[in-house]
């Protein structure tokens, strides 16, 4: 290696210069990027003339006339199809009978009447001229939504057939040829009830060499043509006849599964229809050849017949009616839908209009509406009647929460009780989501009865609910709270101790043990709880043995008070005589007369005090009402321990 100061020659090893002892790691590092830099330049050199080549490989490599690019290989393709397609017409074509051309297309071609001769001679289609003018059916319903196409041929005088099902809903049909021509289907020949109808356009689109239509032949040779791909078969054999209407239907071979057309000699004698329609439909009127191509409907008239009034119109109607803007009222024309009958059977239905569909629809307007603020007017469209109908859980579902929201959980209890029990028996299986809305819906209102102190109704409630689900321990928590409402601590121990709880709910299941256990411990008083902190104390009694009676404890009142409703239910009589007939009473209103009545019993607690005299007196705003005065108090040691909620009348 040659120092780079002195030029001295120094071992490949060496580190420094044995002359001048110049360090040379810079030469050998130099060395070693010179090796990189070649690397690189000749990557640069090849890529260039990579792209260089690529760029004007037409002139440096003209393509070589023993080979043939991938289009002209198309071209050659579409060359040998035609060419197959004209040898099967000329193989196919037979010559018609002197007779046969005499009585022209009026239907004898099976030879029966003169003597059978089939035996004539095969003539090239393609030296006669003839075509088949083939096109796109566009069917659009009012709305000039697309209902369905196919593909048809047509014609020499304007004819063709499509099966019903294709134009179901549809009030334009338009055909478009392959070269471009358009024209109308305005009327045509079907029967209600076929399955495949003749229909007509409304100006000739073909020539005078377009192919006709002919009454099937059983003795004839019989082709199929695809007129959707270049697909062509000859010496066609069909088997399991039936005669329906017009036609003559068999079952096809395996390998027909194309919207294609039979033909024997230059006519038309019979469709496929792909999976449109399933089968050989052979043209057939049995003689009646001029009247099979007469018009004897409209497009218009197989509307009304098919479609009109239907329930799958008032979805076409509704869908074209979508309003964002006004989703109630979109909800509401789609259930008119459902209340119309269908006139189409599923197999016949666009899939846009199945009630599947149409039911993600609602479901879907149904969520924008309640976020939009509009939840009320939603359900009020959806009555019981109308749930049933629909017969969907998952749109049940959608709508038993609002109800509970909107009117309350009893509303929504009902809902799934009546149109909710409905539709599950309908699927025969169960609705864990729809159980756990019903239980939480009767928890919710027991829990609200409990605490508005509704005893009699949290009772009815309660037992109803323990027919659905009498192993659930909240509705054994709240039929505890329900009974020490009404003071029976025994029943109340009886209920709360033959559960386990859950951690959420031992907390309640605790106070309640406290309370139950201060109750045992006050065995003989009346014990009554109210809210914590509260100055109202209401409590719930018997009247005479019958009649019950709610009242409230006031110590500032002198006298027990009983709204006039319960005399009379009573039939207390007033008491007469001296000044007790009629009394003053100090009221927040001023100062009233008061007539006095003897109540025989007044039982609070399973404790009863008899001969407690009373005032009449209504209370305004709460006429129902009663008073629980120092009269009756007295009777008894009063504890209250407001900040427990607890109030205490031990007999004295």
């Amino acid at each position: 290696m040659k120092c780079v100061r002195c030029g001295t020659d120094n071992i490949y090893s060496a580190a420094y210069c044995i002359a001048c002892k110049t360090p040379l790691r810079f030469r050998r590092r130099s060395e070693r990027y010179r090796k990189r830099k070649n690397v690189l330049t000749a990557t640069i050199v090849i890529v260039w003339l990579g792209c260089f080549t690529f760029f004007f490989k037409d002139i440096f490599f003209p393509e070589s006339p023993y080979f043939r690019t991938e289009n002209s290989e198309r071209a050659e393709d579409k060359r040998q199809k035609d060419a197959g397609r004209e040898k099967l017409f000329a193989e196919l074509h037979i010559l018609q009978t002197a007779e046969r051309a005499s009585l022209g297309k009026t239907g004898d071609t099976h030879g029966q009447e003169k003597g059978g001769n089939v035996d004539n001679f095969p003539v090239k289609m393609a030296e006669e001229g003839f075509e088949v003018v083939s096109g796109t059916l566009k069917i659009l319903d009012s709305w000039s939504r697309e209902v369905a196409r196919i593909r048809v041929a047509l014609l020499d005088d304007g004819w063709l057939a499509i099966p019903a099902r294709a134009c179901l809903g549809g009030t334009t049909w338009s055909f478009l040829s392959d070269s471009g021509d358009r024209a109308y289907v305005q009327g045509g020949s079907w029967q209600e009830g076929t399955v495949v109808g003749v229909w007509q356009v409304n100006q000739a689109l073909g020539t005078d060499k377009s192919v006709g239509l002919a009454i099937w032949d059983r003795n004839m040779p019989l082709a199929w043509l695809s007129i959707e791909s270049d697909n062509d078969l000859g010496d066609v054999h069909l088997s399991s006849f039936q005669h329906e209407g017009d036609f003559t239907i068999a079952t096809l071979p395996s390998r027909i599964n194309e919207v294609g057309i039979f033909v024997q000699g230059v006519d038309i004698v019979g469709w496929s229809f792909g999976q449109w329609l399933m089968g050989a439909y052979l043209w057939n009127p049995g003689g009646k050849y001029d009247e099979a191509q007469q018009q004897n409907i409209t497009v218009a008239d197989f509307y009304n017949m098919t479609f009109a009034n239907g329930r799958e119109e008032r979805f076409s109607i509704a869908l074209a009616s979508l309003n964002e803007t006004d989703l109630v009222n979109s909800i509401a024309l789609f259930l008119e839908g459902f209340q119309h009958q269908p006139k189409l059977s599923a197999s016949d239905t666009p899939y846009y209009l199945l009630p599947d569909e149409i039911i993600k629809q609602l479901r879907s307007l149904i969520k924008k509406a309640i976020a939009s603020g509009s939840e009320k007017q939603v359900i009020e469209l959806f009555d019981s009647d109308t749930l049933k109908l629909i017969a969907d859980i998952d749109l049940f579902l959608d709508i038993v929460e609002p109800i509970a929201r909107v009117y309350g959980d009893e509303a929504a209890i009902a809902a799934i009780e009546e149109s909710g029990s409905f539709i599950v028996q309908g699927l025969g299986v169960n609705v864990p989501e729809l159980n756990e809305f019903h239980l939480s819906f009767y928890q919710n209102w027991l829990q609200t009865l409990v605490t508005n102190n509704s005893i009699e109704e949290g009772g009815s409630v309660y037992a109803t609910a323990m027919r659905y689900y009498g192993n659930d321990p909240y509705l054994h928590i709240l039929a505890t709270e329900l009974e020490l409402l009404k003071g029976n601590w025994r029943e109340a121990e009886r209920l709360l101790f033959q559960r386990n709880y859950p951690s959420k709910l031992l907390d309640r299941y605790e106070l309640l043990a406290r309370q139950i256990s201060d109750l045992k411990g006050q065995e003989g008083d009346i014990v009554v709880r109210f809210q914590p902190g509260s100055t109202r104390i209401p409590l719930s009694s018997f009247l005479n043995g019958f009649r019950r009676q709610e009242f409230l404890v006031d110590t500032g009142a002198s006298m027990v008070t009983i709204p006039s409703s319960t005399v009379a239910a009573l039939g207390l009589e007033i008491i007469s005589g001296g000044h007790y007939e009629q009394r003053k009473v100090s009221t927040a209103g001023g100062v009233i007369m008061a007539s006095e009545v003897i109540i025989d019993s007044i039982e609070i607690g399973g404790w009863v005090e008899s001969e407690v005299k009373a005032l009449v007196l209504d209370i305004p705003d709460q006429p129902g009402l009663g008073l629980l005065g120092l009269n009756y108090l007295s009777r008894f040691k009063v504890d209250l321990r407001s900040e427990e909620g607890v109030l205490s009348l031990t007999p004295q």
